[in-house]
């Protein structure tokens, strides 16, 4: 963001003369790196004999078997597209299920009016899974999901070349320019929406209420609008309707109190608990498991004796109580590592609800990994550098490397 309002900063020459642009091009490097490895191996994969029973039919697999049939999309098209969902696809998302989960648990009567819906859906049955038909049925969570978004879109800024010249007003904007839209700005415009920060969902229940065209444009519109944005909308709901059927979500943190960054992807700059803490804990403990071979052999024959050679069983909670020696690890990885280094407490009666639920999370998601995959961690331990926030942060990040497992007899 420094180099949009830094006029100096918008030289591609002098930004990277810059300690940012200098991290900044590294960053970018290594995103391209890591992904053309990606592409090179599943290339050659398809292009293997078994290519037919290889073949997933994901995203990736449909762009290179065009590029291997006729070339109608060549290799770095391929890598500019990977990038492009790998960036787009995976904080906007995350950030709008915090944001969603935030503002129902400072909004009871939302919550409330949500858990109702959900429940003549799925009545009592919390195992169920969530089908398309139940998603079109979900009116209300809908409107929760775009309120979400018009108060805290996941992209709060989006920049735009001008095609043509064009006027807005006496102003005359020539052909060429970069136009930026500041769309958490114009979703809290009095002149385009009633009580623009208030949470309303119902606002978005008719026609007479309902933000009128581009006065809301989460993303954004046009030929250009994202192509994801129906899949995003879907997965946000899946996670919300899965947490809600089990769970009521309280807020500690007021409205009034929240502080944002405004970036590529708006942030809550306190972090969210149940958001930053429990994917920092995550990733602390796929980084020890790669420096420990020997206790992720442990972890990968205590996930062979529950499930097997089915990789796509989905975890149950039968399977987590199972997993005695992953919760171990587990629990070594947050004396090590806590995601919370430092905690305060008015001493009065200390409750924390949210622990064996984050502990649950970062279960699923570890066994999901290792069933799957070894682990490498590529920077020795006495050179982490860890910083010391709210949240426990690697200054460098966490870098590992993922290699599909082959299991054998003695695996």
């Amino acid at each position: 963001m420094s180099r949009l309002v830094n006029a100096f900063y918008w030289s591609d020459f002098l930004y990277e003369l810059t300690t940012e642009g200098k991290y900044y091009r590294r960053c970018c490097d290594r995103l391209r790196d890591y992904s053309r490895e990606i592409l090179l191996k599943r290339k050659e994969a398809l292009k293997a004999k078994d290519a037919a029973k290889d073949y997933t039919g994901s995203f990736l697999d449909i762009l290179l078997q065009m590029h291997l049939e006729d070339g109608s999309i060549t290799e770095a098209e391929i890598l500019d597209e990977t990038v492009t969902i790998f960036a787009a696809g995976y904080d906007t998302t995350a950030a709008l299920t915090a944001y969603c989960l935030y503002l129902l648990g400072n909004h009871r009567d939302v919550q409330v009016e949500l858990h109702d819906e959900i429940d003549r859906i799925f009545g009592d049955d919390v195992h169920r899974p969530v089908t398309t038909d139940d998603l079109r049925s979900m009116k209300y969570l809908s409107c929760i999901i775009k309120e979400t978004l018009r108060l805290y879109p996941s992209v709060p800024i989006m920049g735009r070349y001008i095609e043509e010249d064009m006027k807005i007003g006496n102003q005359l904007i020539p052909k060429g320019t970069m136009a930026m839209v500041l769309i958490y700005f114009l979703h809290r415009h009095p002149r385009f929406h009633k009580n623009p920060t208030s949470f309303t969902p119902d606002r978005f229940l008719s026609d007479a209420t309902r933000p009128q065209p581009y006065a809301y444009m989460p993303f954004f519109g046009g030929p250009r609008n994202c192509i994801g944005q129906r899949f995003a909308v879907q997965e946000a709901k899946i996670v919300v309707t899965q947490l809600m059927r089990h769970f009521e979500i309280h807020s500690k943190l007021p409205e009034e109190e929240l502080q944002l960054e405004l970036g590529i992807v708006l942030r809550p700059s306190q972090g969210l608990e149940g958001f930053d803490t429990t994917a920092t804990a995550t990733s602390y403990t796929l980084y020890l498991l790669g420096h420990h071979p020997e206790a992720q052999d442990k972890v990968h024959a205590e996930i062979d004796a529950v499930f097997a050679d089915d990789k796509q069983r989905s975890v149950t909670v039968e399977d987590i109580k199972k997993l005695k020696y992953l919760d171990c690890v587990i629990k070594e990885s947050l004396r090590l590592y806590p995601p919370v280094p430092l905690v305060a407490r008015n001493i009065d009666e200390d409750v924390h609800i949210g622990q064996r639920f984050a502990q649950l999370e970062e279960k699923i998601m570890l066994t999901h990994i290792l069933r799957n995959f070894r682990v490498e961690s590529l920077v020795p331990m006495e050179e982490l550098q860890l910083q010391l926030e709210i949240v426990l942060r690697p200054l460098q990040g966490i870098q590992l490397r993922l290699t599909p497992r082959q299991r054998s007899s003695h695996d």
